[in-house]
């Protein structure tokens, strides 16, 4: 783990966070910045810098950690009408804690924030076919599985 990483402090203990859940592998905190009330930011507490760095045992603590957070908004939130799963992986996708992290925000009718955006073009079938074929054509196994 990296004694720089703000998210590795967090999972050592090391820096003081609003911890919501825990397993053995990940732990869920409440986001300093959020988007909404309940906003909670789940990391594995072993360092990855993001999801194709992170090892299955952790993609499977994270995801069961999420679930868990979700639950528990949705039972407990007055306002909890839903919930948007995000993860942002790089610098060209919006990613500014390079340590992998998922934010689970719950979400009301009418609460102002959108993720909706209208695609810059529709591609044709034969665009898709040709994407489809590359990306099962090019994918080497994965060494973790």
């Amino acid at each position: 783990m990296s004694e720089e990483c703000v998210f590795c402090a967090i999972g050592e203990g090391r820096l003081d966070a609003l911890v919501v859940g825990e397993n053995p592998r990940a732990l869920a905190f409440l986001d300093r910045h959020p988007i909404s009330d309940g906003h909670t930011l789940v990391i594995p507490k072993h360092h990855s810098e993001n999801f194709l760095d992170m090892p299955a045992e952790d993609r499977a603590a994270v995801a069961d950690l999420a679930h868990d957070v979700a639950h528990n908004l949705s039972h407990t939130l007055p306002r909890f009408e839903g919930f948007n799963l995000l993860m942002s992986n790089g610098q060209a996708a919006g990613q500014t804690v390079f340590h992998t992290h998922l934010h689970v925000f719950p979400r009301s009718a009418g609460d102002g924030y959108h993720l909706e955006q209208k695609p810059q073009r529709v591609p044709s079938n034969e665009e898709l076919r040709a994407i489809q074929s590359l990306i099962l054509a090019g994918a080497p196994a994965r060494s973790d599985d």
